[in-house]
């Protein structure tokens, strides 16, 4: 339970996550022509931030190959606006 972060390409092994501690961050690997959003709705009544990434070129039938910098940049941008959005839901 020591995990704060876990990055994993969609598929069964993101069911792991229900054992993350609160305020862990999941970052699913969506292959960009499957975008299949199943683990987001799965893991909305957790307490856990899920974030999806679409892998440029990805193949959901193929093995990933994933541009960690532009991962990083993509995923700064989700968290800065979600963090943006729950400020301004705080503000009101």
């Amino acid at each position: 339970r020591s995990t704060h972060v876990l990055v994993a390409p969609h598929g069964s092994g993101l069911s792991n996550a229900i054992f993350l501690p609160s305020g862990a961050i999941v970052i699913e690997l969506l292959p960009w022509e499957y975008p299949n959003l199943t683990f987001y709705v799965a893991l909305g009544s957790l307490p856990l931030r899920h974030l999806a990434f679409m892998v440029r070129g990805a193949d959901a039938y193929k093995s990933m190959v994933v541009d960690i910098p532009e991962l990083i940049a993509g995923m700064r941008r989700q968290i800065d606006i979600q963090t943006l959005s729950l400020d301004m839901a705080a503000a009101c």
